[in-house]
């Protein structure tokens, strides 16, 4: 069995601890509607409550004060930091919070979980190595150690192998709108994968398009005039069955729809080919995103 790139003996892969923190459920019906929110059981000040993971938040914790004061909890008005939170039997301080002043805040939770008192985005998910399980719907967030692990030393979760693996590219907060990012290729060009936590289709912005177009053997390509589409994104063009592959893994050939820009490039390298991968792709795998060893691992259960 293969942990760490390395072959190990399977005595000393089987004395490798799992570093489970918390698991959350991931609610609502496991397809293209699906929008990947996970629903997360904590206790602050001994009070079972339960926190909305949404991963197009770019936050760490998000809370109510009148969602916290019908269960019975009381945080100074102002409060910048959340002293602990407790999941499971692991124990977080000292936490980035942003306090709603809003009494008749409230978010439906799945049945038999305590009330729902607030949001955790895409900063307090980072504290982890977090596991996405979308075909057993669970977000499973693991403590990483304590100094970042190069790859080839990396503890990965059951079924993921390092070849399932590719380089993480940080995107720097705030308001980068988005989970994660890693190296990938389209039809064997490298491009910034990025997750997009959304139903729709993959897109691609006007570099990437390029990077395909480079060459003479690429998949079909279908130029339009230039449509508005999304709000104030362009549509330029769409691409038949483009092949997407990270690490080892390949998520099939899907048809693309090409947009002048995305959003999240003003966060990159200027002129950063990006590829928007999204739930209608994500949801028959699982998505390791280890902060530990900056990598992020994609792998069929």
């Amino acid at each position: 069995m293969c942990l760490f790139g390395a072959t190990l003996p399977a005595l000393a892969v089987a004395q490798q601890p799992e570093p489970l923190v918390a698991e959350a459920t991931i609610w609502g019906e496991n397809d293209e509607g699906s929008s990947g929110h996970a629903y997360l059981p904590a206790t602050i000040q001994g009070k079972a409550v339960t926190l909305l993971v949404d991963l197009e938040n770019n936050g760490t914790l998000q809370l109510s004060a009148g969602a916290l004061s019908r269960v019975g909890v009381t945080l100074p008005a102002g409060s910048t930091q959340l002293d602990s939170l407790t999941m499971g039997k692991f124990v977080d301080r000292q936490i980035p919070l942003e306090l709603a002043p809003a009494p008749d805040w409230a978010e439906a939770a799945p049945p038999n979980f305590a009330p729902v008192v607030g949001y955790a985005g895409t900063e307090f998910v980072k504290r982890y190595d977090a596991l996405y399980d979308f075909p057993n719907m669970r977000l499973r967030l693991y403590q990483g150690p304590s100094q970042s692990a190069k790859a080839s030393a990396a503890w990965l979760p059951p079924g993921t192998k390092p070849s399932d693996c590719g380089k993480m590219i940080r995107i720097p907060p705030p308001n980068a709108g988005t989970f994660t990012a890693v190296e990938m290729q389209i039809n064997g060009h490298p491009v910034t994968g990025v997750l997009e936590m959304g139903p729709y289709r993959p897109k691609m912005n006007e570099f990437a398009l390029k990077a395909l177009t480079a060459t003479t053997d690429g998949p079909k390509i279908h130029t339009t005039d230039p449509t508005p589409i999304y709000g104030d994104h362009t549509l330029i063009g769409n691409v038949d069955q483009l092949e997407m592959t990270t690490g080892s893994h390949m998520f099939g050939a899907w048809d693309t729809e090409v947009l002048l820009e995305v959003d999240v490039q003003q966060f990159l390298k200027p002129n950063t080919p990006v590829m928007l991968m999204n739930l209608s792709m994500l949801r028959a795998v699982t998505v390791f995103n280890s902060m530990s060893s900056n990598q992020v691992c994609f792998s069929t259960p």
